[in-house]
């Protein structure tokens, strides 16, 4: 088990992953700017804007680290590069992930921190996600709820009003922004390319670092707004989105559920899954699912056998 660091010794990255996002990714780096403890540094991994997002980000936040991809290499590899810069240009101690399209309080880091200071096994923490639009309203409280049967995950807490019902930490599956330790990230490999362009790759991540022997902690003091915007197909559900989530569902699923999940989804989830696209007409979406199967049977058909 790795030593924990000294509280002065702590320094934390922050990666953010952007795409034609300009003016939601400078409300995220105004929110960060200003934090000093502990010490943080930021780096935005641009995955190819032509909106004159990195040339902003240059103009307003010189400090930021900046570096403009060429191409979009999809959320888990992106990620998965960014913390790389930010490992060989400041060797963090923790890696922070956000989405570019939230909005920090002022302690959201030390109060993310902290439980990583006081127990060894705790490496992986998650914030309160209210909505940025209402911020009464909660999109996520500790982490997600996984029904690996339905094909489906959420939120806790999502979609309710903020009342003090989550307000005490437990154990969970981080979703969306999370804190880790350096060392965990490293041990488990960091986030999974196979799960590129999206979908499911930071819950398979904290799955990953809960098999490992560590702990991932709800922290309720720390707090993110969450505009909730969506990057890729324009925000749309089309059947090229359809195929990636199936695939990446299936993935997911043979890689963390148990064997009576994956035969309740095949006999129950998925069926329930097509026949909602058909039963709407959506025939394009419908065949957009069966696509992503197909994609995730020839994954596993290479893999001579073994399990993904």
């Amino acid at each position: 088990m790795p030593a924990l660091p000294p509280t002065d010794d702590v320094l934390v990255a922050a990666v953010l992953l952007t795409l034609n996002q300009r003016e939601a990714t400078l409300r995220c780096l105004e929110s960060l700017v200003d934090i000093r403890d502990p010490p943080l540094r930021i780096v935005v991994w641009d995955q190819g804007s032509v909106d004159g997002t990195s040339e902003s980000i240059s103009r307003a936040f010189p400090d930021v680290t900046l570096h403009r991809s060429d191409r979009n290499l999809g959320a888990a590899a992106g990620r998965n590069a960014g913390a790389s810069l930010a490992l060989e240009t400041f060797a963090p101690t923790h890696l922070l992930f956000l989405d570019n399209d939230t909005v920090a309080t002022p302690d959201l880091v030390r109060r993310l921190v902290d439980p990583t200071l006081s127990d060894p096994v705790v490496t992986q923490t998650a914030p309160k996600i209210l909505s940025l639009r209402d911020p009464e309203r909660i999109d996520m409280a500790g982490g997600a709820q996984i029904s690996f049967w339905r094909g489906e995950t959420r939120g806790i807490g999502w979609g309710e009003i903020d009342l003090g019902q989550y307000d005490v930490g437990f154990d969970c599956v981080a979703g969306g922004c999370t804190l880790l330790r350096v060392e965990a990230f490293r041990e488990v490999g960091g986030f999974d390319p196979d799960f590129d362009p999206y979908g499911y790759e930071d819950m398979d991540l904290s799955l990953r670092v809960l098999k490992a022997g560590y702990r991932c902690r709800y922290v309720p003091e720390a707090v993110l707004y969450h505009a909730v915007t969506q990057t890729l197909e324009g925000g749309q559900y089309t059947p090229l989105y359809a195929r990636f989530k199936a695939r990446n569902w299936l993935l997911f699923l043979w890689r963390h559920g148990a064997w009576h999940d994956r035969i309740a989804f095949l006999v129950a989830g998925a069926p329930r899954l097509l026949l909602r696209r058909l039963s709407r007409g959506e025939t394009a979406l419908g065949r957009g699912l069966l696509n992503g199967a197909a994609d995730f049977w020839r994954m596993a058909s290479g893999r001579a056998g073994k399990s993904p």
